[in-house]
């Protein structure tokens, strides 16, 4: 469930400096001071996203995470198809 909030969060949220285009996201980037640095790689073969990355429970006090993003404009629908990998 945290990658899936990570990943609307990520589409919602802008990021002031550029980063490198990963699928079809417009870049990636860390949020807070994460212990683990995060990455995102994008399958190009079976359409899938990795995430990883680390920090601290983003319903508290602060917040580190690591997220894709497009930084979009009017009305949108969104959806995902996701699973937790261990």
């Amino acid at each position: 469930m945290k990658q899936l909030i990570i990943l609307f969060l990520g589409c919602l949220m802008n990021v002031s400096s550029a980063q490198n285009p990963t699928g079809i996201f417009q870049g990636n980037s860390d949020i807070g001071n994460p212990k683990t640095k995060g990455s995102a790689v994008y399958n190009q073969v079976d359409q899938s996203y990795i995430l990883k990355g680390g920090g601290y429970n983003i319903w508290f006090e602060r917040d580190e995470f690591h997220y894709l993003f497009n930084k979009i404009k009017g009305d949108f629908i969104l959806t995902a198809n996701f699973e937790f990998c261990r």
